[in-house]
C-alpha cells in the first residue's frame, strides 16, 4: 500500500479542494435562490473533510 500512498493522497486531496471550490461558488452565486444556495455548505463541508482525511492518512502512514 506504501507505494499507493501517494496517488491516493493525491486523489482524496485534490477531490476535497475540488468540493470546497464548487461549493464556495455556489455559496458566492447572488443569482440562485437562497435555498439552493444553501446546498454548498455540503460540498464546502464535504470537501474540508476528505482534505482532513488525507492530512490524516499522511500523518498516519507517511
Amino acid at each position: 500500500m506504501k507505494e499507493y500512498l501517494p496517488y491516493i493522497l493525491g486523489a482524496l486531496g485534490g477531490g476535497g479542494v475540488l468540493l470546497v471550490w464548487t461549493g464556495f461558488k455556489r455559496l458566492a452565486d447572488k443569482a440562485r435562490e437562497d435555498a439552493e444556495r444553501r446546498k454548498g455548505w455540503w460540498r464546502l463541508n464535504g470537501g474540508v473533510a476528505l482534505i482532513a482525511f488525507s492530512a490524516w492518512l499522511l500523518f498516519q502512514f507517511a
